[in-house]
């Protein structure tokens, strides 16, 4: 079966596969690792997430989500 991406979901993919490239390089994670911090994730991170609206993929749109549903998150 061949998994045909939206123009929507290609621009998701891209944007992700962008904002992981920048943001979230393997050192970043080591450092968290590495940490006294025992939440092991990065509060700017996760605002930056929300801001692009990663956090209401799932959510339908008339309850302010994006509605992009499993395909939307899987391409994240």
């Amino acid at each position: 079966m061949k998994l045909v991406l939206t123009e929507e979901q290609e621009f998701l993919r891209d944007t992700a596969k962008d904002f992981a490239q920048e943001r979230t390089p393997v050192t970043h994670f080591r450092a968290l690792r590495d940490s006294k911090d025992k939440n092991l994730w990065d509060r700017d991170i996760w605002q930056e997430m929300i801001n692009l609206g990663w956090s209401g993929i799932l959510v339908p749109e008339e309850f302010g989500g994006s509605n992009f549903g499993v395909a939307g998150i899987s391409v994240i």
